[in-house]
């Protein structure tokens, strides 16, 4: 035996009373708020789950952040300390100081040390959550 049913005023399509939208044009039915009425008053309240963004952004407290920032920061300003070449070779004279890879070099370390001073700012300027 099928549910009782009511006609959608748009299309003149039988749908049950429990639907909220019509099968065939997916108008509303006149119903509908009564269904959702019902339907909220039966049921157990639910939790609902935070956006995707904002359960990133609240994950863990400041200071992992903070620490990931300082050690990113750290490993970049090792980096173009100790592994990025700054020479060239020239032929038949060996290698050269180019002086435009010695200007990066020195940029990419003030970037490193900018990203370390974000990280010791919010590490020490930053309080953590208490709910």
């Amino acid at each position: 035996m099928s549910a009782p049913q009511g006609e959608c005023p748009s299309c003149k399509t039988a749908n049950a009373y429990t639907s909220v939208i019509c099968n065939l044009c997916g108008a509303r039915l006149p119903w509908a708020d009564a269904v959702t009425a019902k339907a909220a008053a039966s049921s157990t309240p639910k939790v609902s789950a935070p956006s995707m963004k904002k359960a990133f952004l609240s994950t863990g407290s400041p200071s992992i952040w903070a620490r990931c920032l300082i050690y990113v920061g750290l490993a970049w300003v090792a980096y173009f300390l100790l592994f990025f070449d700054t020479s060239v070779q020239v032929g038949g004279f060996g290698r050269i100081n180019n002086i435009g890879l010695i200007s990066q070099r020195q940029s990419f370390i003030m970037v490193g040390i900018g990203i370390v001073i974000v990280g010791v700012m919010i590490y020490f300027f930053t309080k953590p959550k208490t709910d």
